[in-house]
């Protein structure tokens, strides 16, 4: 089944994996926007596929999208999360379906608003649809459904260099920006199943991998994003937690309180390396009772198509999820990742792209 007509905002890496994605499923067109359009031209020019078109727009004036609306039946964002509503009303009022990477809770729950105008206009409005927060709300959805309920659920999920170096022993995966907004903002959680606000780089813990010595994990803003809030009263305890290597929160830590907050992106740009190949892990675990599974996937930078791992496991189900709407398998309106989203059509979507999600008792 070929697929309709797709924009993708953003020229970046992630814009580069959903567009790659959207072009080897049969999209009929896609069509790249960016603010700069000497960056959606090299990605044309990279992607070389007669399908994908270059295009600018001000992105930072929503109304500027008109004109790319008007030749496309879904839009996927991939543009920082601050410029996500402004332009999801645009998308929503053209009846286009509207998907996002989600990063700043606030921001998701007033895209999520708009969705009773876009059910009218039988169209979808679905923030969070990158990896975390994104698939690991799908796993943990879909362990809350087989185990009919759930004490605890667990997003376990970092992207790490395979050659760790440097202090922070980090590559940056994704913009310097969303990497201070899981740094810098509110953490929510459940306790008692109720909602509880950490901070970020708190209730540091080990975290056990095969193949690895010396990881941990700790709490980040944002990466929860809905996922507390679906299941207050029901689930005793929720967490989301970013796996680094071991040291990386305590170094952290030391920079943030020698470096103001104003000019921390800039320290850190000039600190962590940009290149080099990457890897992906991810655990999602829940238990209820003496029950327990888990879902565990390991990817890592792929060689043959020059995609990090990052823009793998970010792009493809942002993709995946937008390609379900684009053919009417998810119902008009908002919808919600681990309400809305089953399982086992993104399990089965990652697996055609070599990306293998293992299912664990």
């Amino acid at each position: 089944m070929s697929l309709p007509p797709f924009a993708v905002l953003g020229a970046g890496r992630i814009g580069q994996a959903i567009s790659h994605d959207l072009l080897a499923n049969g999209a009929e067109r896609v069509l790249i926007v960016d603010v700069d359009v000497s960056r959606s031209d090299a990605l044309v020019e990279r992607l070389a596929d007669r399908r994908a078109e270059a295009h600018s727009a001000d992105l930072g004036r929503p109304e500027s999208l008109r004109p790319v609306l008007s030749r496309v039946a879904s839009v996927i964002s991939a543009v920082p999360y601050r410029l996500n509503l402004g332009l999801a009303k645009q998308v929503v009022e053209a009846g286009c379906h509207w998907t996002d990477l989600g990063g700043n809770t606030e921001v998701v729950e007033a895209t999520l608003a708009l969705g009773a105008k876009a059910k009218k206009r039988k169209a979808c409005v679905i923030p969070d649809a990158g990896l975390q927060p994104g698939f690991g709300n799908i796993l943990a959805g879909e362990i809350y459904r087989r185990l009919k309920g759930a004490d605890v659920l667990r997003v376990l999920v970092g992207g790490l260099p395979q050659e760790p170096k440097g202090k922070l022993k980090y590559l940056f995966v994704f913009s310097v920006e969303g990497l201070l907004n899981e740094y810098e903002g509110r953490v929510r959680t459940l306790f008692g199943k109720k909602l509880r606000i950490r901070r970020p780089l708190t209730e540091i813990e080990a975290f056990q991998w095969d193949g690895f010595a010396g990881l941990e994990c700790f709490h980040t803003s944002g990466s929860a994003s809905t996922l507390p809030g679906s299941f207050a009263g029901k689930v005793g305890r929720i967490e989301v937690k970013t796996v680094r290597y071991t040291g990386h929160a305590a170094e952290l830590k030391r920079i943030f309180r020698a470096v103001p907050k104003g000019k921390r992106a800039a320290f850190l740009d000039e600190m962590v390396p940009h290149e080099g190949k990457d890897l992906v892990l991810m655990r999602v675990e829940g238990s209820r009772g003496d029950r327990r599974m888990a879902f565990e996937m390991e990817d890592r930078y792929d060689v043959k198509t020059g995609l990090t791992s990052m823009m793998r496991t970010t792009g493809f189900p942002a993709s995946i999820v937008a390609q379900l709407a684009a053919k009417g398998e998810l119902p008009p309106g908002p919808i919600i990742q681990e309400r809305d989203v089953h399982a086992a059509p993104v399990i089965a979507g990652l697996a055609r792209r070599g990306i293998r999600v293992r299912e664990v008792r």
